[in-house]
């Protein structure tokens, strides 16, 4: 059981509005604001079966942003235990979680999900996007998310802060695409940015 209350739009209003999805898209800005204006904040899951995570006509709206180094290097980290079974042990390059109601709106929660996994050595860095939106279907998990791709450049040294990682590394995108272990939405991220 969940009973956070996080950010949801309809899965009609996403299949409507978003123009194509994992790939980068011009008016990424624009297509998020008209999402936003269906916007709503569901329970995730109230202990019967009820609640967003299950409920494929909602899309859960979850920001995933990769950051890089000013040498072109990703930050990747291993996922531990204590988040999600289905991604302990994957790498990812994102770092984002769910928006919910106390975030004042979906940009606030943007902002507290970067300060809450990432620690800059000097708080300095350039947030560039949205970039576009990934979608997964061929999975339950994927069918009710939508991510928001986002991309942090920075100077400054960068580590991840989250409870959920593991070991961490700057790797350069050409090492960790295609690797095994990589999750697929930071496969899809990888892909969006690299234009592959």
């Amino acid at each position: 059981m969940n009973l956070e209350k996080v950010l949801c739009v309809p899965t009609s209003i996403v299949e409507d509005v978003v123009p194509k999805f994992n790939a980068t898209i011009e008016n990424a800005s624009e297509v998020l604001a008209n999402l936003l204006k269906y916007q709503a904040h569901c329970v995730r899951d109230d202990g019967n079966g009820g609640g967003c995570e299950n409920d494929e006509r909602l899309q859960q709206l979850i920001p995933y942003v990769a950051v890089f180094d000013s040498e072109n290097r990703v930050l990747c980290y291993q996922r531990k235990g204590g988040g999600e079974k289905r991604l302990d042990a994957k790498l990812s390059i994102g770092i984002g979680g769910h928006t919910n109601d106390q975030d004042h709106d979906f940009y606030c929660g943007v902002s507290r999900e970067i300060e809450e996994e990432v620690e800059f050595s000097v708080r300095k860095y350039v947030l560039h996007g949205p970039i576009g939106f990934i979608r997964e279907t061929d999975n339950p998990v994927g069918r009710v998310h939508i991510g928001v791709l986002y991309k942090i450049v920075c100077a400054a040294n960068v580590y991840p802060r989250s409870r959920e990682s593991d070991t961490t590394a700057l790797s350069a995108v050409s090492i960790i695409s295609g690797h095994p272990r990589l999750e697929r939405w930071s496969q899809i991220a990888i892909d969006m940015l690299t234009g592959e």
